[in-house]
């Protein structure tokens, strides 16, 4: 008796095969230590992160010394708490850089699955959200990079927790330079004013996870944050891929 097929399953069986031979004959290169690895961020690399363990400050997420962060004691920001997987140095910031800067997007697979094992470990941040938001960038700069670095690491935690991922809240109305161009007391100024809000209802009197992949001096963060707080967001919590210490 023949089985039946459905159109949906066989693409997928063809769509395994195709990307096993493509595996076997272009076996995947880790794009941080340029090895052939069984993975795009091998596991020799991965196991060089320096990842952030308490103590940590609960406002910006930088290690504690003294139990006093110096870092933000004596800013304002708009978001509640900010919460990084590692610091922004090593393997994390070449991947990083490899995934933005030279559109290494099969790197999206790893770098979140890093940000959902922390957040899986992270009982105080899960009960804290209920939607998340990716932050956005220019138009302009989509265009020429061909993806959001943040949009990808969003969708794929919100897939793996099971949380709704609102891309089209939080609009990057203004370009701006890049702030891995700026020094650190400029950074604040080149964000001012450059996010808008596009949908209010999908976030009012929500507890937002806000996504990035860096956070730095939080001026990004804080920006997004003073739009979000202006669509009656209930609460902010940043959570980024790395924190730079």
């Amino acid at each position: 008796m023949a089985l039946a097929v459905s159109t949906s399953n066989l693409k997928a069986v063809i769509s395994e095969v195709w990307l096993g031979f493509v595996d076997l004959i272009f076996p995947p290169i880790c794009l941080v230590c340029g090895e052939v690895q069984e993975k795009y961020l091998c596991t020799d690399c991965a196991s060089k992160i320096s990842f952030l363990t308490p103590p940590l400050c609960h406002r910006c997420a930088m290690p504690l010394m003294d139990g006093v962060c110096s870092e933000c004691r004596d800013l304002e920001f708009a978001f509640d708490t900010a919460y990084s997987v590692g610091a922004y140095e090593g393997v994390l910031r070449d991947a990083i850089h490899a995934f933005k800067y030279k559109s290494q997007k099969v790197l999206s697979e790893p770098l979140s699955n890093l940000m959902i094992e922390a957040l899986s470990a992270n009982n105080r941040l899960r009960a804290s959200v209920d939607v998340i938001v990716p932050v956005p960038i220019h138009l302009s700069r989509k265009r020429l990079r061909g993806f959001n670095q943040s949009e990808l690491l969003a969708a794929q935690i919100g897939r793996a927790m099971k949380l709704p991922v609102v891309m089209d809240v939080l609009i990057k109305s203004s370009p701006n330079r890049a702030q891995i161009d700026l020094p650190l007391d400029m950074r604040k100024s080149n964000v001012e004013g450059v996010f808008s809000i596009n949908n209010a209802d999908a976030v009012y009197g929500r507890r937002v996870m806000l996504v990035d992949d860096v956070f730095t001096t939080g001026s990004t963060c804080d920006s997004a944050s003073v739009a979000l707080r202006s669509a009656g967001v209930r609460e902010i919590h940043v959570f980024t891929l790395a924190r730079s210490v």
